[in-house]
């Protein structure tokens, strides 16, 4: 499943990052959505739930719906 389809509080795990171009997998990349690591659910934003704030390690990270579903996870 995809990253925009995560529900609140539950854990996942990055699969794979398939981004259109390059230069967004890089700043995904750099923002911390490696491939292996644990993603957190925290907020979806009361109108539309756009955009989503995720928690990865220690840091908290918004992403748009767009974004998010470029990253597939699994639940944990």
């Amino acid at each position: 499943m995809n990253l925009s389809k995560s529900i609140k509080n539950k854990i996942y795990k990055i699969l794979n990052i398939d981004a259109p171009d390059e230069a967004l997998k890089s700043r995904l990349f750099q923002l911390g959505f490696n491939i292996g690591c644990t993603i957190l659910l925290k907020r979806k934003a009361p109108f539309f739930g756009d955009p989503l704030l995720f928690e990865i390690g220690e840091s908290q990270i918004a992403l748009t719906k767009l974004e998010a579903s470029y990253i597939l996870v699994e639940e944990v």
